[in-house]
């Protein structure tokens, strides 16, 4: 939005054109968020908001004529509580910016605490794939958050349990002969293959499509080369490239600015992946004046949002750790 000189008094005289700033530059801040195209976003108005596992439905059987319907069943997992912390920040339009006609400080200055909130969520989110290695970690908040589900173990692990069977299962990378290979068209086969063989607690196979890589900026490169080439990259045949347009890549800006050390790449269920991760809302944020909108006067507007986030059955996603050091 621009403010034109003809707009100030208008700007002096009604807040509403304070809001309609806010509205436009919260839109250019959601703009193509990363985290909106991976994790569950969802509106609650509970405090605290419960979700449980449910291993699917099952049960359908070939029977006789006359014989009874067989009776559907489910196995139900552990569950996970998600619990409503409040962010909040006082913005503050002065006497002198009213005074002064000095607007273009308090749009450039809406914009970026809009574009301060959506970083802040975007990177809040990319810390619960990063944070691989403990139970707990301090995020981009300075708050300390559990990092494990209800198996007492992080998102990514070799032995996590389904809660239903004595079974195990891995959501770590292999490729035919490491675990935690660097990122390569070996890990990407082995990783799709495995799990479109994925046999649920029943014992009924349910593919999981992995057909989504996601890199932090240093592999997009090289992540774009092994999956969207017409011929197999880094080699010198002339084989064509199974993977092409197959595969799709996703370069998320946030991941590595808290562990550069590790050449890590994730694989994911673009259908499936928001059964896995989730954020929670009770309030999107909001700004509201404190008092009155007086010209001579400072204006304090109060900026605040509800939100939760985390993890739960961790199946549809997959990372790979190769460290470089």
């Amino acid at each position: 939005m621009v403010l034109r000189t003809s707009d100030y008094n208008r700007l002096t005289l009604n807040q509403n054109v304070i809001d309609e700033v806010f509205n436009d530059s919260m839109v250019q801040a959601l703009d193509k968020q990363t985290w909106l195209e991976i994790f569950n976003v969802k509106m609650d108005n509970n405090k605290s908001y419960t979700t449980q596992l449910n291993h699917w439905v099952s049960g359908i059987k070939r029977i006789p004529e006359w014989a009874t319907y067989p009776q559907a069943s489910w196995q139900e997992g552990d569950y996970k509580t998600f619990v409503q912390e409040k962010y909040w920040v006082d913005f503050t339009v002065t006497k002198e910016n009213k005074k002064f006609d000095q607007y273009d400080e308090v749009v450039e200055n809406m914009q970026s605490l809009t574009d301060e909130w959506a970083n802040l969520i975007d990177q809040s989110l990319s810390e619960v794939l990063e944070n691989w290695a403990s139970i707990s970690y301090t995020n981009i908040y300075w708050n300390v958050v559990s990092s494990i589900w209800a198996d007492w173990l992080a998102l990514f692990s070799a032995s996590h349990t389904n809660w239903t069977t004595s079974s195990t299962y891995s959501n770590i990378i292999t490729d035919w002969t490491n675990t935690n290979p660097a990122l390569s068209q070996k890990a990407i086969e082995r990783t799709i293959s495995e799990w479109l063989q994925y046999t649920d607690p029943q014992g009924v196979n349910r593919p999981i499509n992995f057909d989504t890589i996601l890199v932090w900026p240093k592999l997009k490169w090289l992540a774009e080369r092994i999956c969207y080439t017409d011929l197999l990259a880094q080699t010198a045949n002339n084989d064509i490239n199974p993977l092409k347009w197959k595969i799709n890549v996703k370069v998320w800006s946030k991941l590595g600015l808290t562990a550069t050390t590790d050449d890590y790449f994730f694989m994911y269920d673009s259908s499936k992946v928001e059964k896995t991760l989730k954020t929670i809302f009770t309030q999107m944020p909001m700004l509201q004046a404190k008092d009155k909108f007086y010209p001579n006067m400072d204006t304090h507007y109060l900026f605040d949002y509800f939100y939760q986030y985390g993890f739960v059955w961790q199946a549809y996603i997959r990372q790979s750790l190769w460290d470089l050091s």
